[in-house]
């Protein structure tokens, strides 16, 4: 639950990003401002989606995925933390090729043209990067990226790429 106080401060769920990552960059903005966030670890939520993985949901993941990620990584991220865009953008174009080898052209094409709607829109999203820097305050590494290793990350990363 949001307060529609803080709600309206942060200007709400970004638009740009209506199939996926809208709630981790609302909630990131939300943390920017200086708000806290809490965890229910006792919280349920159902995903109402069917067990077969369907057109739209495959374009999701490899069209908004790249799209909502690397556009709230170059809006949200401290200066300090901005080397982690290219380091992103390079793990969606080796998956892209991963895709290709596989011959899943279709999928590899939505992952380019998710990163090629970041670098259209570039100027777009740094103004709104401008808005928040008016009001961003340093988050904790910690917070962002939890207490997960490199190793556990590649490992993480090597076991959903089998499952795709």
């Amino acid at each position: 639950a949001v307060k529609r106080n803080v709600f309206d401060e942060v200007e709400g769920y970004d638009n740009d990003h209506k199939l996926s990552g809208e709630d981790t960059d609302f909630a990131w903005r939300v943390c920017l401002m200086g708000y806290r966030a809490y965890c229910n670890p006792d919280a349920k939520i159902d995903h109402l989606q069917p067990d077969v993985i369907s057109k739209r949901m495959y374009y999701r993941i490899y069209f908004s995925g790249p799209k909502a990620l690397v556009s709230m990584l170059l809006k949200n991220l401290s200066y300090s933390m901005l080397w982690i865009v290219p380091l992103n953008i390079l793990c969606w174009m080796t998956l892209a090729t991963f895709l290709i080898l596989r011959g899943r052209f279709r999928h590899a094409i939505w992952i380019y043209q998710g990163i090629g709607w970041n670098i259209v829109n570039f100027s777009h999203t740094i103004k709104k990067r401008k808005k928040i820097d008016k009001y961003r305050r340093e988050i904790p590494k910690s917070v962002l990226f939890g207490n997960i290793s490199f190793g556990d990350l590649i490992a993480k990363a090597l076991k959903w790429s089998k499952s795709v």
